[in-house]
């Protein structure tokens, strides 16, 4: 594969994180301008054991993978484009998500305790992350400013992840219990992350129309497939039972301990590789 995608993955992860632990760090489980960007811990310490998380992660990161990227893909780029794969994946990964949504309330293994309670200061967790993500960043820019990712290149790739984890934490992606209100059908429905998704898709729109002209789908936005179909189920699935995908995951990844940090992303990761 291209060389460069994999510190082109990091650099927007660093921006991911970096904005994501700067926000936190100032503002905490405050809301901004009446947002809730976070939930509480307990959100997340009482939404099932070690098994529900690690099963959530590598079906969210091998679905990712195997159906050539629900999300990222399909729907941020498929769809705009009117490609019928993208549009049946993205589809798929929803009808998915609800049913798993309506009916994990009937398995209390779904929504138990964790299998770990830890005294973990999420505070203290956010700065240490934003100095993480500052540090590597200088690395970076030092080790990379005469080489293939040149500082430009670097800049913007972290530019890229800080419009991504603040479109993730403001559309409510970061909040699992919002997750789980959308996909639940209840007379308490939240409807907010529809309207979300129907802004960013109506965005992208935009941005292929009037930006970036002449591109068009991939064979594996435009075709239907064997993969697509199963990946696209699995992701819904684990989206569906974690209350998070492999984006959001990392955004929230270092507040949320054991069970995001520590289960769910590196068995995303786990998955994304076995797909």
């Amino acid at each position: 594969g291209d060389p460069l995608t994999l510190p082109v993955k990091i650099n927007q992860i660093i921006g991911i994180l970096l904005s994501s632990a700067t926000i936190f760090a100032i503002f905490g489980y405050q809301d901004i301008a009446g947002v809730y960007l976070f939930d509480s811990a307990s959100a997340y310490r009482t939404a099932g054991g070690m098994g529900v998380w690690l099963s959530a992660g590598f079906m969210v990161g091998f679905g990712h993978r195997f159906a050539s990227a629900p999300t990222t893909d399909h729907f941020n780029t498929g769809v705009p484009r009117f490609a019928f794969g993208s549009i049946v994946s993205v589809a798929i990964a929803l009808v998915s998500a609800a049913f798993t949504g309506n009916i994990r309330e009937y398995f209390d293994f779904l929504n138990g305790d964790t299998f770990w309670e830890a005294d973990f200061n999420e505070e203290y967790a956010s700065y240490i992350t934003l100095a993480f993500a500052v540090g590597l960043i200088i690395f970076y820019l030092v080790r990379n400013s005469k080489g293939k990712l040149g500082q430009i290149e670097i800049a913007v790739n972290i530019g890229i992840g800080l419009l991504f984890g603040i479109g993730c934490m403001v559309g409510g992606l970061t909040r699992r219990t919002r997750v789980i209100e959308f996909l639940y059908f209840s007379d308490n429905w939240n409807p907010s992350l529809l309207f979300f998704f129907l802004g960013a898709a109506l965005t992208n729109f935009i941005a292929i129309r009037f930006i970036i002209e002449g591109t068009k789908a991939t064979d594996n936005q435009s075709k239907i497939s064997i993969p697509l179909i199963i990946g696209s189920i699995l992701f819904g699935l684990g989206w569906a039972l974690g209350g998070i995908d492999g984006a959001s995951g990392i955004v929230c990844s270092y507040l949320y301990f054991p069970n995001v940090l520590i289960l769910f992303v590196p068995a995303g990761v786990a998955g994304v590789y076995a797909g």
